[in-house]
Parts: C-alpha cells; structure tokens; sequence
C-alpha cells in the first residue's frame, strides 16, 4: 500500500492532495506490539514531508475535530483539579479540562467514574533535519502536563544514545504545546529508507495502565522506553499519575505536509511523493488478547452513537458547536 501526496488543489485555498487510512471504531486493541515495514517519501534528504503512523483512543475520531476537544491527549484517571479547564492554572497549559473525567458519577458518560480520554502512542513521524538527516520522532503524547512539561527522564531509557547517525536517539528537545505534552525520542534513519528503493521494520510495545510502559523498536532493536513513572505525580503541577493508554487504540496511517511539523524546502520537494507501507501488523500475548472498539473496561459504542453530530460531521471542529453539552461533576467523588 502507498500513501501519495500530490500537489494539486481540490478546493480553494488548499494547494495538496493526499490520504490516510485508519482504522477507527473497526480495529482497535489494548496492549501489545504493533509493527509497520516502510519506505519514507522522497529521496529521504529533503524536508518537508510529514509521514506517520500513530494510534488514537477510539473516543477520539481523527479530523472529526468535535471528538477530541476536551479528549485528546487525556490519559488520566484521578478526580482532581487537573481535570479543570488550564488544569485550574493559566500557567500551565490552555487545555479545554478532561471531558469525559473521572469525577463524573452519572449522566452523558461512557463508564461514570473512570476517566476517559483520546491518549496518542506515535509509531514514528518523520523529518529530515538540517543538511538532509532523517529522523523519526517517536513520541507519546498527554495529558494533563507536568510543570513546563518536564516529565521524570530517570524513567525513561534510549538504548543507543547519539545524533546524525543511523541507529542512534537522541532525546527530542519539543517538550509539548499548551495543548500537549510530549515525551519524545529522535531516533535517526538512512536516507535510503525512501522513495521505495529500501524498507525498514518499526513499532512500539506498550502494556497499559498506572505501572505500564512503552518502548519503541527499529528493526526489532530497543530504541527508547518510557515507564509509566515519567509522568507520575507531580506536586509542582498538582497533577497525579498520568497512565500509559488503557483506551481502544486504532492505527492511523497518513501523509500530510505544514509548517507547524518542520521546515519545508519547497524548492527541492518532489511531487508526487509516497510513504509505501508493505505490511502492519499486531501481536499480543495470547493470553492477553484485547482487540474489541467497545471493550467492557473501557466502552465507546454507545457513546459514539449516541452522539453522531459529532462522530460523523466533520463541520463540527469543536464539542460546543455540536450543542451536546458538558456532564456535570463535582470533586466528591463516585460511590464504588
């Protein structure tokens, strides 16, 4: 399969073409190793391509911008003020407040006092760095933030720590937005790995919850690994653990191009370009299989389709303008 950019206009104002392909609300799982063998756009030495894989809670619908307002990228389970709009300080982030939070006991929720949210695990998204280096950011994606979006480094590891040369990683220096926080590594790959000509194999394991873990691989080699411990409490930012997805994730494949990844040397782009995929797969321990959309832990079908303005319009780019409104909570908590 490939994916191609083109540079060509299909509406007014938007000078690209291109695809993605996901796998939302059909395949989802909770747990395990996911792998894709992949040739990176282009000659591999010129910037501006964004290719990627990634993953998404099936509560949050990619380009259906509604889905994820107050979601995305929400991975905690605590009633505290961190589930408050700029988690009740303007000063530490301009995040919308977890939607679907863990203090919510009854009402417009799909598990009442569990905390839900759209949490992000990227397999890789590419760039190429100055003087035509490519890189992979491989990245987990959170929410609520630790102050300045510093998480714990002592519980993270790169196993080949180095820069600018194949098969080293380095830690990437973009903690985040005001709307994220990002623990990121910058693993660097051959510019060869393009236009077709070679493939490399990449994926992530990640075993879910407040003790779990992600680690990321290339070429069936560790690369980085990040314990849940690196975004636990934080007194600072009066945020409790932050916990490794427990969401149904789905696998989203696309090519896009913006400003807002990395710098675009449109002189040198060629077009069209594509990100050539020849396999994703999926392994889990066969005794912890988990491949439902609408787990009993963790549902989402009823919820989806009780709100389709949202799930199926993609007009809508915030929850407001949907007209569904919020649950109310308070910070009593649930009765188990």
């Amino acid at each position: 399969m490939f994916l191609t950019l083109k540079k060509e206009s299909i509406r007014k104002g938007l000078n690209f073409t291109s695809g993605m392909v996901n796998s939302w609300n059909k395949f989802c799982f909770q747990g395990g190793y996911l792998e894709a063998r992949v040739s990176l756009p282009g000659k591999g030495n010129v910037a501006g391509y964004w290719p990627a894989i990634w993953t998404l809670g099936n509560l949050g619908r990619a380009g259906f911008g509604s889905t994820v307002d107050g979601l995305w990228p929400y991975s905690y389970n605590t009633c505290d003020s961190s589930v408050l709009p700029n988690q009740a300080n303007p000063y530490l982030s301009k995040l919308p407040g977890q939607r679907l939070n863990a203090c919510v006991c009854k009402g417009d929720h799909p598990s009442p006092g569990i905390g839900r949210g759209a949490p992000e695990i990227d397999m890789f998204e590419a760039t190429v760095e100055y003087g035509g280096v490519p890189s992979l950011s491989m990245s987990y994606q959170v929410a609520p933030f630790d102050f300045h979006s510093k998480f714990k480094k002592k519980y993270t590891k790169i196993f080949n720590p180095g820069q600018r040369i194949p098969g080293q990683t380095k830690y990437n220096m973009y903690l985040g937005d005001d709307m994220q926080q990002t623990l990121s590594a910058l693993h660097y790959v051959d510019s060869s790995v393009s236009g077709g000509r070679e493939y490399q194999v990449y994926g992530f394991e990640y075993e879910p919850g407040p003790d779990g873990y992600i680690q990321w691989y290339a070429d069936g080699i560790p690369v980085w690994r990040v314990d849940a411990k690196s975004v636990g409490p934080n007194e600072i930012s009066r945020v409790s653990q932050r916990v490794i997805p427990e969401e149904p994730m789905y696998i989203i494949m696309n090519l896009g191009i913006s400003e807002n990844f990395g710098a675009i040397d449109m002189d040198n782009l060629e077009f069209p370009a594509s990100l050539y995929i020849d396999y994703v797969r999926l392994y889990q321990h066969p005794k912890r299989i988990k491949l439902s959309c609408d787990p009993p832990d963790r549902p989402t079908a009823k919820y989806i389709l009780n709100h389709p303005r949202a799930y199926f319009n993609r007009n809508y780019t915030t929850w407001k303008e949907t007209g569904y409104g919020l649950p109310k909570y308070d910070f009593s908590g649930c009765k188990k």
